[in-house]
């Protein structure tokens, strides 16, 4: 049978999602926060290395429709001061861990689950960071997550980080869900089963056949 991708993907649970830049992971972000947009859950989206406006597209069009926080890792970075506004809490950048986890608790804390939560991506707070602090930041807030009963994906562009980093990030996540670079194929990792998936685009949507 045919279906979206999101079915798939395991629920209240911290998946690891590998790829590379500007492919199809970013389709499968969209796709996940639309669809928890009109099911009218909580959504969180942690945007890392762009403006909010330049990334919300078809998310923006369904805002109405839920409880969103964006929090913004970037604007404040790229030297373009601006103050939060009700759906959007900056940050002074990638590298103030502590300001995300009090951003992350506030936003979780404002929503009733289920709640929704991509941090896109997280390799640009690994590459800003040093890795026992990173560490420890994954582990408190996956530990916050999954108190809230939230389905998170962390977004990792593939070829960024080296096999010690990747082996880190999936021990502390439930599952890796890796796009193929040279077919329309993923592989879905969770413990002790690995299972390829094969998908279409349409409509920008990712779909399957698990028939």
């Amino acid at each position: 049978m045919v279906g979206m991708v999101l079915h798939l993907l395991p629920d209240k649970s911290t998946v690891l999602v590998i790829g590379p830049p500007r492919s199809e992971k970013s389709i499968l972000a969209n796709q996940f926060l639309v669809d928890g947009i009109k099911k009218n859950e909580g959504v969180v989206y942690f945007i890392t290395n762009n403006f909010p406006e330049n990334v919300l597209g078809s998310v923006l069009s369904a805002f109405d429709k839920a409880a969103m926080t964006i929090i913004d890792c970037y604007s404040t970075y790229a030297g373009i001061s601006k103050p939060s506004e009700e759906f959007i809490i900056r940050t002074s950048g990638p590298y103030a861990l502590n300001e995300i986890s009090i951003a992350l608790t506030k936003a979780m804390k404002s929503m009733k689950p289920p709640i929704r939560i991509v941090f896109d991506s997280l390799s640009t707070l690994l590459l800003h960071n040093k890795p026992n602090e990173m560490e420890e930041f994954l582990e408190i807030n996956i530990g916050k997550m999954k108190s809230r009963g939230a389905t998170a994906l962390l977004m990792v562009e593939e070829g960024v980080h080296d096999s010690k980093q990747l082996s880190l990030l999936e021990s502390l996540t439930d599952a890796t869900l890796k796009f193929s670079r040279d077919e329309k194929s993923m592989v879905l990792s969770t413990v002790g089963e690995d299972k390829k998936i094969k998908y279409k685009l349409d409509k920008n949507e990712i779909m399957v056949d698990d028939s």
